[in-house]
């Protein structure tokens, strides 16, 4: 059976990019006024070079900020990252057994959003999220994952039609 297209993209809460835009600030207002230790202001080359030590980890920051969902006719496919990819999971439909909808806690269950282990109803549980608390519980023989969705009944649907037959639950 084929299964139904789906794809979300999330971003995490935009609190996380007010504070690195706040940080990112202080960061670059300390350099173009900082002082070396006798006194002297530092030398243009020195600015461009510390700013770009600064820029560049933010960069990547904001790239790994945001997460992509992805169902196709044969997998799931889990990716943080917007320009270039710095996570991807991938999870061939055919070898899940179970899922469903669920209500998880983020904080005390995986320790925050992102790229988290933890436990979900007394088991390990890998947990992909960014923002919420709602998502699909995914189980293989391999795997137990959470990933996180605003629109979780939309991922079960897309995921549950080229699932294994056997033992899914909605």
């Amino acid at each position: 059976m084929a299964t139904q297209p789906f794809e979300e993209r999330q971003a995490f809460h935009w609190i996380i990019y007010a504070g690195l835009l706040l940080t990112l600030g202080g960061m670059f207002a300390a350099v173009l006024t900082a002082s070396a230790v006798n006194g002297e202001s530092l030398d243009p080359g020195q600015r461009w070079s510390t700013l770009a030590w600064i820029v560049f980890p933010c960069l990547i920051a904001v790239n790994v900020l945001f997460m992509r969902t992805r169902v196709d006719g044969h997998e799931l496919v889990v990716q943080f990252g917007y320009c270039f990819p710095i996570y991807r999971k991938r999870i061939p439909l055919q070898e899940i057994r179970r899922a469903r909808v669920v209500e998880y806690r983020p904080i005390r269950d995986a320790g925050g959003w992102g790229i988290r282990f933890g436990r979900f109803e007394q088991e390990r549980c890998r947990f992909l999220n960014c923002r919420g608390n709602r998502g699909v519980l995914l189980e293989t023989a391999r795997l137990r994952c959470i990933v996180g969705s605003q629109q979780p009944e939309r991922l079960l649907a897309a995921v549950k039609p080229g699932a294994a037959p056997s033992g899914m639950s909605g």
